[in-house]
């Protein structure tokens, strides 16, 4: 189950966005359909232009699926902000030609000058290591990618957070040949590594709280259980000292973010090592109450701690079903998919 399924099945349901896809195979038993609702014998392999999920259908799975804890979940997002990005037109999550929201509608890119420098920015702001350009060539775009080509132009230095703070240069002569695109690179640290990510622009002593999952780094909800003890595992992963560790508050962080929410809460009793050593309020993916205004932030306890550094240890097809539940705007959605009969 792939990002690019879900902005399918986002723009299908008539949402602006997907926030993030479900990853591990079990699902909380309260929110698994009901045994009446079968299961969709299919996989999905979509591109992210689809209209609907049964545009991206690839082939037929055995039929031996009798659970629904399989079952595909997603979040979507009923508004978009300035800044977000996206990857559309391939079948894989870390390449794509770019598309970039200016806060009313979704465009690709203006070609003009695109560079490594402003690719990485791309990359890091949904959450991969790094990457590098590539442009594909207009026919590429075809009938499914329909947004229009920006005649602003990006340029970044390269330390920014986000495309939102790089200069955008009106660009009239932008060229319409070709679009541009990137290939993101995945990390290779290990599953569930965390580090502490900081803003330049932010006054606050804070860091946001991001873990790796899939080789993509996203963030923490502290909305439901983010506590001293999760925090204290946190800054101990990170060679930090745990005595003065603080936690946050209040919400200390814009809502504006490409990066997916990962974990919902973790149970930490505080003696642990790694923060994935403690169990997780929900499966990774899985945060349906949560935003980017509700991410986790924390200070550990001492000047040289790595605050946008990585953990100790990090610096050493499922099934899809009929029943494809999507949690948006708080609450649950269950959509049945049937099989069109032939006349």
């Amino acid at each position: 189950w792939s990002w690019k399924n879900a902005i399918v099945v986002c723009r299908e349901l008539g949402y602006n966005n997907v926030m993030n896809p479900i990853l591990q195979n079990t699902i909380p038993t309260s929110n698994r359909a009901s045994n009446l609702v079968n299961i969709y014998q299919s996989t999905f392999q979509c591109d992210g232009t689809e209209t609907t999920l049964t545009d991206c259908m690839t082939s037929s799975l055995p039929d031996t699926l009798s659970t629904h804890a399989n079952d595909a979940y997603i979040k979507c997002q009923t508004t978009s902000f300035i800044g977000d990005v996206r990857l559309i037109g391939t079948t894989v999550d870390t390449t794509g030609v770019v598309e970039y929201y200016d806060g009313s509608s979704w465009s690709t890119i203006c070609p003009t000058k695109w560079d490594d420098v402003v690719a990485v920015i791309v990359c890091r702001s949904l959450g991969f290591e790094g990457g590098i350009r590539t442009t594909y060539a207009n026919s590429f775009r075809g009938n499914e990618i329909d947004t229009q080509t920006s005649d602003t132009r990006i340029e970044c230095r390269g330390d920014e957070i986000s495309l939102s703070s790089c200069s955008f240069v009106v660009d009239i002569g932008c060229g319409t040949t070709t679009l541009a695109g990137v290939f993101c690179s995945e990390s290779r640290l290990p599953i569930g590594s965390v580090r502490l990510f900081q803003f330049t622009s932010d006054t606050n002593q804070f860091s946001r709280v991001e873990v790796l999952y899939v080789g993509r780094w996203g963030t923490v909800c502290g909305l439901q259980s983010w506590n001293l003890s999760d925090g204290q595992v946190a800054c101990r992963e990170l060679g930090s000292n745990v005595d003065n560790t603080v936690i946050p508050d209040s919400v200390v962080f814009s809502s504006t973010s490409s990066r997916p929410i990962w974990v919902s809460g973790y149970n930490c009793v505080g003696h642990e090592t790694t923060l994935e050593s403690c169990s997780k309020e929900n499966p990774v993916g899985y945060a349906p109450f949560c935003t980017h205004n509700t991410d986790a932030g924390l200070m550990c306890g001492n000047s040289n701690s790595s605050i946008s550094g990585l953990s100790s240890g990090a610096s050493a097809g499922i099934g899809f079903s009929v029943c494809l539940c999507f949690c948006c705007c708080n609450c649950l959605i269950v959509v049945s998919v049937r099989k069109r009969r032939s006349s």
